[in-house]
């Protein structure tokens, strides 16, 4: 599978909220265009302080704040947002969520390297649209292409178109 992880700042949570949510309804109605579903999206939320570093034109972040983030991203699965509560509890986020429709699901969470669970709330798939109109992590993935199965006799070079594959099916 091909994955892209990135990582943004956001000034307020709700506006990484606001873009995450936006950036959810855009990748399905991307794959809905291209009537294919191999789109993914993880998105991971936390706010908190973090170390700025801006060097060669480039800005990178630094902390517990950054590692807090990526650790909630890993456990996001397709197309889920998930946020920790200092998110979710800031008032902006709270009124984002409420107006459009969304009810967070919590949920404690063990997370890798950090000592204590954390309080995590899953952002679920509200109505249908673009989300009303600090830092969040994130990665886009392209699900892995049914491989090529090796002949059982023969060369492992030489390959073998598989029936059970969905691109190996004749057309």
């Amino acid at each position: 599978a091909q994955a892209l992880k990135l990582a943004a700042t956001f000034p307020t949570p709700d506006r990484a909220v606001a873009a995450a949510l936006r950036m959810r309804e855009a990748m399905l109605g991307l794959n809905d265009e291209r009537q294919r579903d191999d789109l993914l999206l993880e998105i991971g939320i936390h706010e908190g302080p973090c170390l700025a570093v801006k060097l060669n034109d480039r800005q990178d972040c630094f902390g517990q704040t950054v590692k807090i983030a990526a650790r909630v991203r890993g456990l996001a699965m397709s197309r889920s947002i998930i946020a920790t509560g200092a998110v979710v509890n800031d008032r902006e986020t709270a009124r984002l969520l409420e107006s459009a429709g969304l009810s967070p699901l919590p949920q404690r969470r063990a997370l890798r390297g950090i000592a204590d669970e954390a309080m995590l709330h899953e952002l679920p798939r509200g109505r249908r649209g673009p989300a009303p109109a600090t830092g969040a992590a994130t990665r886009i993935m392209k699900t892995p292409r049914p491989r090529r199965h090796a002949r059982a006799s023969g060369s492992p070079d030489r390959a073998r178109r598989c029936r059970a594959c969905p691109r190996d099916r004749p057309r």
